[in-house]
């Protein structure tokens, strides 16, 4: 009796669930609905005559040869991933999309002009911009340029580094109180941070310096913590380049004194150095954000 032969799509649905532990979690990666992950994944286990992961109330967990598959099929996504840079590598056309990701800070600030300058000067390409807080979106061939505010970039990007980024404290535009010491603004109630931002330079400044009864909420971007502090839920610490500008906001501090000390970048994969819409965007980039340093440093 011949073998079933595998459709190497199912590796895709196999390593994502894998990877994100729940058949919801994978669907959501993959753009597709539950129902879609869960019948490509029983087709193939009767297909093979195989049981790839043991159903559990905490999720998915992999069998003996479900480790099989996601360690081929992890290979496989690698083979193409480099297959796709070094083809993406080679496109000397100023045309095309352009996918861009950065920061929701960046987009309500300093970006919108950038773009708007690039796309003029170069109105073929179309630019793609991809908002949130993944550096690892360029590493998986989801982004062709990356700008990012971190304090070490992954080994295998290339770029420029524009500049340190400042944070200072910010408090409601209605409280005229001044400019203070650090020491009294920590008795005050506190805006923090939560989810990926926790983990960043300045969230752990937060977690070292401000009690726990000094905070009023969490949230885990940003911008909606400005408008949480402009509301007057409490102090917020923000990158001066978005609090300096933004309504109903004032400065409480001088700038934070962190380590490490945040820097902005933008990025690509070294597979795009030879691309030359990645190539012209880097470099319009980069010249234009150098001339934003002294907002960016406050």
């Amino acid at each position: 009796m011949a073998r079933s032969r595998m459709d190497w799509s199912d590796l895709q649905f196999i390593l994502a669930v894998a990877d994100r532990g729940s058949l919801g979690a994978a669907a959501r990666t993959l753009g597709v609905n539950h129902t879609t992950v869960l019948r490509r994944i029983q087709a193939f286990e009767k297909a093979h005559g195989v049981r790839l992961f043991d159903r559990l109330p905490s999720g998915h967990a992999l069998t003996g040869a479900g480790e099989a598959a996601q360690d081929i099929a992890r290979s496989i996504a690698e083979l193409v991933e480099e297959l796709e840079g070094r083809i993406a590598g080679e496109d000397l056309r100023l045309e095309g999309t352009l996918r861009i990701a950065t920061t929701d800070t960046l987009m309500a600030s300093i970006l919108p002009g950038i773009l708007a300058a690039f796309q003029k000067e170069h109105p073929a390409v179309e630019m793609d911009v991809s908002v949130g807080s993944d550096l690892a979106n360029l590493g998986k061939r989801e982004a062709d340029v990356a700008i990012r505010v971190t304090a070490a970039p992954q080994e295998t990007l290339i770029g420029r580094k524009i500049g340190v980024v400042a944070m200072a404290v910010y408090r409601t535009a209605a409280d005229e109180a001044p400019l203070a010491q650090m020491p009294a603004l920590l008795s005050e109630k506190w805006v923090a941070l939560s989810g990926d931002l926790a983990g960043t330079s300045v969230g752990r400044w937060m977690r070292a310096n401000v009690g726990e009864g000094q905070i009023a909420c969490r949230i885990d971007n940003f911008i909606s913590l400005a408008q949480a502090a402009a509301a007057g839920m409490g102090l917020a610490a923000l990158p001066v380049y978005l609090g300096d500008y933004a309504p109903g906001l004032r400065r409480a501090s001088a700038p934070i004194h962190l380590r490490p000390i945040p820097s902005l970048w933008i990025l690509s994969h070294r597979d795009l150095k030879r691309s030359a819409k990645v190539r012209a965007f880097v470099n319009f980039g980069a010249a234009a954000l150098l001339r934003e340093r002294k907002r960016l440093a406050g």
